[in-house]
């Protein structure tokens, strides 16, 4: 029996970050399998407090296009994710001339 309250108390615990992770590689898996880009990535800001959850190039056509990932869309902050986004423009400097867009991913997208 105390193999199931642990087993209970690990779930809980950890929901959020598996499903949270697990939503992210389906999004991923959903844009490489429509084959508009040529890199699909993350990031993270050295301090940790910026991420990006996808980044999808298309270095064809130099479009960039950050995305959010989010169970519920009402937990999503837009001016927060473009701060981001900010940051990893300035962090990284790497995508001067392309343009850029940016969406939410939510459980309603699947």
């Amino acid at each position: 029996m105390r193999y199931i309250t642990q087993l209970r108390e690990l779930i809980d615990r950890d929901y959020d970050t598996f499903t949270g992770l697990r939503l992210k590689q389906y999004f991923k898996e959903l844009l490489a399998e429509s084959q508009q880009y040529t890199r699909i990535d993350s990031w993270w800001s050295r301090n940790g407090q910026n991420d990006i959850d996808i980044i999808a190039l298309n270095e064809i056509n130099n479009t960039a296009t950050f995305y959010e990932v989010k169970r519920q869309s009402k937990a999503y902050d837009e001016k927060n994710f473009v701060e981001h986004i900010e940051a990893f423009l300035q962090t990284t400097r790497q995508l001067k001339g392309y343009t850029i867009n940016h969406q939410l991913f939510c459980i309603e997208d699947m």
